[in-house]
């Protein structure tokens, strides 16, 4: 499994790419291909890591974004989150 920074790394750059091919298939719908990206960039801060004992780095990036993000958060991970 690839670390996280490589993950991020991938995530950033096939973000704009996937927004791309999804505007081309829907053939210019920008909104779609808007979604798609942001859907695309959303698995940086979305991944729960089930396998780790410890709170993972992006969970951390959440509660120091906002508490508010954290505590939505964590109610929505339910007994997943640390």
């Amino acid at each position: 499994m690839a670390s996280g920074n490589v993950h991020t790394l991938t995530t950033i750059v096939l973000a704009p790419l996937t927004a791309g091919a999804a505007w081309v298939v829907t053939t210019g719908d920008m909104t779609t291909s808007m979604l798609v990206g942001v859907g695309c960039l959303s698995g940086i801060f979305i991944s729960p890591d089930l396998d780790m004992e410890e709170q993972a780095i992006s969970e951390s990036l959440i509660f120091r974004i906002s508490s508010i993000l954290g505590t939505l958060w964590k109610a929505m991970c339910g007994g997943m989150c640390r």
